[in-house]
């Protein structure tokens, strides 16, 4: 930024000159108004529901990583053909339909760990009394996930190597979805914490016949 005096007339504004010497994010100009608009409306979303947590809820509650919800793992499950015996008497299973046209089947386990015993039966007895897939908000879920992968991660990768299917997209928010509802309970029920979370996690796994993502 140039220093030189100026006549009168040519003199910059304090507002330009801070303007001026403000770092450039590219990041940030790189996202589009409707995009900031749905990060706007999730974080609105998320204070209305109390929760102020700086990890995300699936960390927070425990969730397991084993062919379960989100990001590679949610590829790793979509695509595995046998059902391991841990999932055998399931506490939850879920039917839901790809955009694709492809059945999937979820099945849900609670780990009690070093929670409490009580606590553990709270969650079972709301996994195997409820219908969690007809409670999710899956379409507000989407658009978080859709929020977030335009937000990016900062890697330098081959951005087309990055962009999910259709499909995935959508598996990734029925998974998230229903975490949201499950917590949801367990906070309402004083088995979850808001802000520590719980002891319990949930493991899961997924089958969606004939998907190669």
């Amino acid at each position: 930024m140039s220093t030189e005096p100026k006549e009168q007339g040519d003199e910059p504004t304090l507002v330009a000159l801070l303007d001026e010497a403000a770092p450039r994010t590219p990041l940030a100009d790189a996202i589009s108004v409707s995009v900031l608009q749905e990060m706007a409306q999730g974080a609105r979303w998320n204070a209305g529901r109390r929760r102020r947590r700086a990890t995300p809820r699936a960390v927070v509650f425990g969730t397991v990583v084993a062919l379960t919800i989100g990001g590679a793992g949610a590829a790793a499950a979509a695509t595995f053909s046998g059902w391991e015996p841990w999932v055998a008497n399931a506490d939850a299973t879920v039917h839901f339909t790809l955009p694709s046209g492809t059945a999937c089947e979820y099945r849900i386990v609670v780990n009690q760990n070093r929670a409490d015993a009580a606590d553990f039966r709270v969650a079972q007895d709301f996994l195997r009394s409820t219908d969690v897939l007809a409670v999710a908000d899956i379409d507000g879920e989407l658009g978080r996930v859709i929020a977030r992968e335009a937000a990016g991660d900062g890697t330098d990768a081959d951005p087309a190597a990055q962009v999910p299917s259709t499909d995935e997209r959508y598996y990734r928010a029925v998974h998230g979805a229903i975490t949201n509802v499950v917590w949801d309970a367990l906070e309402a029920r004083g088995a979850a914490d808001p802000v520590t979370g719980s002891e319990l996690s949930l493991s899961s796994q997924s089958d969606c016949a004939g998907v190669t993502w």
